[in-house]
């Protein structure tokens, strides 16, 4: 009996001994957590666009999630692709070569309110036939370059400045187009004339049924657009150079008379306009500011200005306007635009550039 019970009791020392044994090769052997498993769960951060960005005199810019679509005043149509530092030109378009100052060129860019399926672009440039020369609107697409351009509007008389050639895309799929009095200031007053307008055309080119006058012309009385954009009121608001001072911002109203040439600045007897600069600044591009990065511009208008190179905010109150600097000496202003997650980019005279704005 005592040798069984003494054995009992080494079987018994034996199995508590392997438990423990096992116990502890289990949680030598249990894998630690790695760091990178957490991390799969969390979204991938997208990269920015880059702080500054190579151009040659760019004239407008637009973009999409991932590209970034700008027109140089040369005739290159560029493209950027978010991550990417250098872009490629995607076409080029024949503008002509003109000595010493002009507004000619490639000026404008709208993406197609179908883009993500549609892929089409248009843009505004300067074309020379015979000896004359003429602004038009086509239509390229960004999928296939190489396919010959579709004519959306023709026509419009062009000159070596005053030529305009903004483009925004406005409620029910319009395209809205800005031309200049091509420096003939009495085109602007003649609602038959395609010159010193704001145009309202079909994306085929066609006149919609409810255009005030039964042809293009949405505004009259203009006299050099050089920003167009709509806010989230699907009003659309313009910048326009004066001819010396007197520069302003338009909310532009269908029908509606701007002034030029009988005018410019405040006039009670032509739409007044939301602001009057009475010392020339030369304003240019305009959005509406929709991000959240910059939250004292958040649902105001911001514009660039060529002369001194200042970004300015102007916060609506009723039909008039305030005008507040947020950010100084950023380079000669061409254009500006938003990125889908609240950047602010410049086109300036040799780049795109980011804007930073201080505390």
């Amino acid at each position: 009996m005592k040798i069984i019970l003494k054995n009992g009791l080494t079987i018994l020392a034996l199995l508590v001994l392997l438990s423990a044994a096992c116990t502890q090769q289990e949680e030598t052997k249990k894998p630690e957590k790695k760091p990178t498993e957490t991390d799969k769960s969390k979204p991938a951060e997208k990269k920015l666009f880059p702080k500054t960005i190579s151009a040659d005199f760019p004239t407008d810019l637009v973009f999409t999630d991932n590209k970034l679509f700008f027109t140089e005043k040369g005739g290159k149509l560029k493209v950027l692709t978010r991550g990417e530092t250098k872009p490629m030109t995607l076409l080029t378009v024949q503008v002509p070569q003109i000595s010493g100052y002009d507004e000619t060129g490639l000026l404008g860019i709208a993406l197609s309110p179908e883009f993500s399926d549609d892929q089409q672009i248009y843009l505004f440039h300067t074309v020379r036939v015979n000896s004359e020369l003429k602004n038009r609107v086509i239509r390229v697409q960004a999928d296939d370059p190489e396919k010959k351009p579709v004519v959306i509007i023709d026509d419009i008389k062009g000159a070596r400045i005053h030529d305009a050639g903004k483009l925004a895309f406005g409620p029910n799929g319009n395209l809205f187009i800005a031309t200049g009095d091509a420096d003939e200031q009495q085109l602007a007053q003649n609602k038959n004339s395609l010159n010193g307008k704001v145009l309202r055309i079909k994306p085929n080119g066609s006149i919609p049924a409810d255009n005030p006058f039964n042809n293009a012309t949405w505004s009259f009385g203009h006299r050099n657009i050089f920003g167009m954009t709509f806010d989230n009121k699907d009003r659309l608001f313009v910048t326009e150079n004066g001819p010396e001072g007197n520069d302003e911002i338009n909310m532009i109203k269908k029908g509606a008379n701007y002034g030029w040439p009988n005018t410019t600045g405040d006039d009670p007897d032509f739409e007044q306009p939301l602001i009057t600069f009475k010392s020339s600044i030369a304003p240019t591009g305009i959005i509406f500011y929709t991000g959240d990065k910059f939250k004292e511009l958040q649902n105001k208008l911001v514009f660039g200005d060529f002369i001194n190179g200042d970004v300015h905010r102007l916060t609506l109150q009723d039909s008039m306007a305030t005008d507040k600097i947020v950010a100084s000496s950023q380079g000669d202003i061409n254009a500006l635009a938003q990125t889908k997650d609240g950047q602010i980019y410049l086109a300036i005279q040799d780049q795109i550039k980011r804007l930073e704005l201080s505390n």
